[in-house]
Parts: C-alpha cells; structure tokens; sequence
C-alpha cells in the first residue's frame, strides 16, 4: 500500500508520485506512515491518531519567483490550535532568514504574517477581511508570487498580500507547513 504526496519540480511543487509505506509508531504505539517529500525531507503522519501535528518541508526548485503558484490543500483538525505555513531560504537550518511566515491562530481567530531578515523579524501583519478557517473543514490556500508581493487565496477568495521583504526572490528555497491540520495535496 503507499500515499501520494506532492514532489518538487523544476516548476516548483506538484509533481505526484506514488512512494511506498514504511513502518515506525507514533507516541501511541500506532504504526506511522512516512512519505519522501525530497531526497532528505520526511513528513509522517499515524492512520489511528488524527489530531497528529502535520511536519512537511518541500524544496522550491529554483527558488521563489514570479509568477509561481504554491498551493495546499489540507483538513483543519477538529480542535485545532494553530498552523504555519513558511517560505523559507534554508530549510536545513531554521535560524536563517524566512520570506514569509503566516500563522493561523484558532484563539484569537487571527493570521500574522511576518518575515525575518539577518536573524530579525520585521513588523507583524495582521489585518484580515475575514477568518476563512473552521475546524473539521477543507481548504485550499493558494500562494501567488506577484513581482512585489505574495497574494494569499483560501477557496478562490482572496485573504491577504503580503509585500516581499527578502530579495532577490530566489532566495526563498523551501515550503515549510507544520500545525493542526492534515495534509492532502501540496503543488
């Protein structure tokens, strides 16, 4: 039996390619499911524990640039509490810059966006029209590099911009998505 799960390609992320099941056990004792994203980059989820923390970084290939769409698609858990969604420029070393950091914060029904450049964190975005996300749900969350900004999507509404802060744009290496929700699909 194996998983389907998003894999970098020269256009960014979405190739889907079949990987097998490897066997281990979640803090439960449940066997856990873990699939190549990349040649060094896992993410791993149990079948029997669903409130399980998702962990997934993905490559950009070539970096960050315009025109280029990151989409996922994922299930938010049902009593979440918060989940990132990161670009980052070295996704093996976390202390180094980040493009965009957008946390989606259940309590306070908020969503920050900020960016860290030579190890500091600029000023924190937080204006929304709306808070698009209910646990339980499905969503779609779109990332589209425009020349000067990223624009977010969630289910083909627009949600936010967030300006670009680190240039050159490619620059930003990775996709980085961790929190309460469940991933489907990453392209």
């Amino acid at each position: 039996m194996g998983h389907r799960s998003a894999c970098p390609t020269s256009s960014g992320l979405g190739e889907q390619h079949h990987l097998p099941e490897v066997s281990g056990g979640c803090s439960q004792g449940h066997l856990r499911h873990a699939v190549r994203v990349t040649s060094h980059t896992y993410r791993s989820a149990c079948f029997y524990c669903p409130l399980q923390v998702e962990q997934y970084v993905g490559e950009i290939k070539g970096g960050l640039r315009p025109a280029m769409k990151l989409t996922v698609i994922g299930v938010v858990h049902s009593n979440p509490k918060s989940f990132s969604v990161t670009l980052l420029c070295d996704p093996m070393d976390a202390s180094k810059d980040v493009g965009l950091l957008f946390t989606v914060n259940f309590s306070d029904k908020s969503i920050t966006r900020n960016a860290r450049i030579a190890g500091k964190w600029g000023r924190e975005e937080k204006t929304i029209p709306y808070f698009p996300f209910t646990a339980g749900d499905t969503f779609k969350m779109e990332l589209l590099c425009e020349h000067q900004q990223i624009r977010v999507l969630l289910d083909g509404r627009q949600l936010c911009d967030f300006t670009h802060r680190i240039q050159p744009l490619n620059l930003v290496k990775a996709l980085q998505i961790t929190g309460d929700i469940k991933l489907t699909k990453v392209a």
